[in-house]
C-alpha cells in the first residue's frame, strides 16, 4: 500500500476505504559538555549515534553507531567529549569503560551471551567465557577494574548478577539471588532494586533485610553512584529538560545538581544520560524526529 523509509503507523480508516498513515522519520544524536564549557557540543558521528558510558574523569565517551554506518553488528567507538575525533574499537554495542580507561566492554550481537573486552589503545580483544549464561543484558566494571559485573540470565531462569575476572579463563559466577538485578553500591554490599512501588537496597549476599533508599523518590530514575560511595545521582522521571539530583546515601539529603536538555534549536527528548560525579561534564542522547500524515487508498 505504501513504502517509505521511516516508521509508519495506521492512525485511522475512512468510510471510503482510505487509510490515514503517520510517517515518523528521524535519528538519535549525542550532545555533551566538557568541564568548563558553557555550551553543549554535538558529539554524534555517523547516522545513528547512542551514548553508552562516560569515563569516571568525565572526558571519554563510549558510544554506539547502530545505523548503516555502524554495520549489521553495530560498532563501538570512543571519543573525547572535547570534540576530538572518534576511534572505532570494533563490532558490538557498548556496555562500559574500565576505571583505568584501558578496556571497553561490549556485547557482540551475533553472540549476546558473553562480554568482549576491546582495548582502547594497543592490545588484543578478549572474548570472555559465557559459562551458563544464555543472555547478557548489560555489564559494569567493579571498582577495582579487575572484575566485570554481568546482568544476565541462564536459559529459562530469572536474571541475576554475575561476576567474572577480566583476565579471562574463568566462567562467570552468580553473586546475587535469581531475580535480584540492579546497580551495585561501590562497597559491593548492596543492590539498588527498582520495584513498581519504589526503590530499595537489597543485600547482595541476602543476609540482611532490604532497606529503603533515603531521598530517592519512586518517580526518580537512577543514573549512577559516585565513586567515593557517598552519593547517588538520579533524574526526575518525565521532566524535560531533565533535572539531575545528587542524593546523600547516609543522610538522604537531596540537592539539584543541574538541568540537562536540548537547547539552541535542538528538539527531542533526552535519554541515556551520563554525568560526572561533580556534574561538570555530561553527555546525553536525544532523538530528533519529524512526523507527517498522509492518506492512502487501501
Amino acid at each position: 500500500m505504501y513504502r517509505i523509509p521511516g516508521s509508519v503507523a495506521v492512525q485511522d480508516v475512512a468510510a471510503d476505504g482510505r487509510v490515514l498513515l503517520s510517517v515518523r522519520q528521524g535519528q538519535p544524536r549525542i550532545f555533551g559538555r566538557a568541564a568548563g564549557e558553557t555550551r553543549d557540543r554535538d558529539l554524534s558521528w555517523l547516522d545513528y549515534s547512542i551514548a553508552r558510558f562516560l569515563s569516571s574523569d568525565g572526558r571519554t565517551l563510549l558510544f554506539d553507531e547502530q545505523g548503516l554506518g555502524g554495520g549489521p553488528g553495530y560498532s563501538a567507538y570512543i571519543r573525547g567529549i572535547d570534540g576530538s575525533p572518534p576511534v572505532r574499537l570494533g563490532s558490538g554495542t557498548g556496555l562500559a569503560l574500565s576505571p583505568d580507561g584501558r578496556w571497553a566492554a561490549v556485547m557482540d550481537l551475533k553472540a549476546p551471551d558473553h562480554a568482549v573486552l576491546l582495548p582502547t589503545g594497543a592490545g588484543q580483544p578478549r572474548a570472555l567465557s559465557k559459562g551458563r549464561i544464555a543472555q547478557l543484558h548489560s555489564a559494569r566494571f567493579a571498582e577495582d577494574g579487575e572484575r566485570l559485573r554481568l546482568f544476565a540470565n541462564e536459559a529459562g531462569r530469572d536474571g541475576r548478577i554475575w561476576e567474572q575476572s577480566i583476565e579471562g579463563g574463568e566462567d562467570p559466577r552468580p553473586i546475587s539471588a535469581e531475580g535480584v538485578l540492579g546497580p551495585v553500591t561501590p562497597d559491593g554490599r548492596w543492590v539498588l532494586e527498582t520495584l513498581p512501588e519504589g526503590h530499595r537496597f537489597v543485600s547482595l549476599d541476602g543476609k540482611q533485610a532490604p532497606r529503603p533508599v533515603p531521598g530517592l523518590a519512586s518517580s526518580d530514575d537512577f543514573v549512577h553512584f559516585t565513586r567515593d560511595g557517598r552519593f547517588l545521582i538520579a533524574r526526575a522521571r518525565g521532566r524535560q529538560p531533565v533535572r539531575l539530583f545528587r542524593i546523600g546515601l547516609a543522610s538522604g539529603r537531596r540537592e539539584l545538581l543541574r538541568e540537562v536538555g536540548p537547547g539552541e534549536g535542538v528538539g527531542g527528548r533526552v535519554s541515556n544520560i551520563e554525568i560526572s560525579d561533580d556534574g561538570a561534564a555530561y553527555v546525553y542522547t536525544t532523538s530528533i524526529h519529524c512526523t507527517r500524515f498522509t492518506w492512502r487508498r487501501a
